[in-house]
């Protein structure tokens, strides 16, 4: 069933599950901290403090918080780093070559891109290998892709494209067509959404 043990924690955020394990940051008066519990029984299994930087809020990693069934990820004082999920030891940092902002793991590879929520902008997406930490492959996207059975889905601003996450090979690539608005893509199975927000437009008040 469900965990019981939600009145535990305080103010936490950046919840991701795995591997028998569940991992958040807790705002606390002293500190911001990075934890992990049992997922079942909610037993702390550690915690250590994590800071942000001047892209990452003060009062967590942003979206980088991510895990596989061994380690945790998340971005402090902008580095990149793994820690085991057992023990909160860190095992790995990671030199993508961009401001890690956006993190998620798939198979034995991390996916990490540069964009900043909510602000339209061109970005990177960085497939690397988790154990090694090598930079695989880079390409241009404008939102963090999601994946399904090896294959990433990355969109810039007029194409929709399968890349081999391992190889960074493309698979197959097509046109999609949208305005100068937020662009957000999901799959699930091997159906993938692009969603189009329009930008923002105040409105005007007849008094």
């Amino acid at each position: 069933g469900d965990p019981r043990w939600g009145a535990l924690a305080g103010t936490y955020s950046g919840r991701v599950t795995c591997g028998g394990r569940i991992y958040y940051v807790e705002g606390r008066a002293d500190a911001q901290w990075w934890v992990s519990r049992d997922a079942y029984n909610g037993t702390e299994l550690w915690r250590v403090p994590i800071e942000g930087s001047g892209w990452v809020p003060l009062w967590g990693p942003g979206n980088s918080l991510a895990c596989d069934e061994n380690w945790t990820f998340a971005t402090h004082k902008k580095v990149l780093t793994a820690r085991d999920g057992k023990t909160g030891k860190v095992v790995k940092e990671y030199a993508p070559g961009i401001e890690a902002r956006n993190v998620s793991t798939v198979d034995k590879y991390l996916l990490v891109s540069d964009i900043a929520k909510n602000i339209v902008r061109n970005g990177t997406i960085v497939a690397l290998d988790i154990e090694t930490g090598n930079i695989l492959w880079k390409r241009p996207t404008v939102t963090q892709p999601p994946a399904f059975e090896g294959t990433a889905f990355i969109i810039t601003d007029k194409e929709l494209e399968g890349v081999d996450i391992s190889s960074g090979k493309s698979k197959w690539k097509t046109e999609i067509v949208t305005g100068d608005g937020y662009k957000r893509i999901f799959c699930k199975g091997n159906v993938i959404y692009v969603q189009y927000l329009p930008p923002y437009k105040p409105v005007a008040r007849l008094v």
